[in-house]
């Protein structure tokens, strides 16, 4: 039985965009804004985009059951020589959808969030707080078309995301599932060829 290290398929803020993507409460979704930055140094043959990029692609994937398509890059190194410390993506998934990424070794203050715009409605998520807020979108007239109503929070019951992860490893072990564990190591293999398919520009 092997468990991939995709913490965050139990982080219950994720839980709940997924609960409201696949409820239809964006309608038409146009994209996720996906963020993780923090401030620390270089990790010796590593590229920011190899040490957070997994995330970046699986938690879309977890949300929506998609995986992009074609996905492009470009960033920067300032403390060395090679390997991005900075890295902004583009994916597009081929159905309109796209993801667009920040990662950072050089920007202080740890986050984790996520966006979702959509036609209906766009909702923030903070995974290191596990708080949602949302803005449904106003239609009813001509001018009112593109604007929003105001915001509000989402319910979201916060969880130990690492707990429920060991937790959930060691239900597989005792009783395997049909088609595998949410964290699987086809999942690992799929965010990782996704990884590895981006292009630098």
């Amino acid at each position: 039985m092997l468990c991939v290290g995709h913490l965050f398929r139990f982080n219950n803020a994720v839980r709940k965009m997924r609960q409201l993507f696949q409820d239809g409460f964006f309608g038409k979704p146009y994209f996720m804004k996906f963020c993780a930055v923090n401030h620390n140094g270089p990790i010796a043959g590593r590229s920011v985009l190899m040490d957070l990029g997994p995330h970046m692609f699986d938690i879309p994937n977890f949300i929506t059951g998609w995986w992009p398509k074609k996905s492009t890059y470009f960033g920067s190194s300032f403390r060395r020589s090679e390997l991005e410390e900075v890295t902004y993506l583009e994916s597009d998934y081929g159905n309109g959808f796209y993801l667009y990424g920040e990662l950072s070794w050089l920007t202080p203050g740890k986050k984790r969030e996520i966006f979702i715009s959509g036609e209906k409605a766009c909702a923030s998520a903070d995974l290191n707080s596990q708080k949602i807020v949302a803005q449904e979108v106003l239609d009813d007239g001509p001018n009112q078309v593109g604007k929003v109503k105001d915001s509000y929070a989402v319910p979201v019951e916060a969880n130990n995301a690492l707990l429920e992860e060991l937790e959930s490893f060691i239900s597989d072990c005792k009783d395997p599932k049909p088609g595998g564990s949410a964290n699987s190591g086809e999942i690992g293999l799929l965010a990782l060829e996704a990884l590895l398919a981006c292009k630098k520009i």
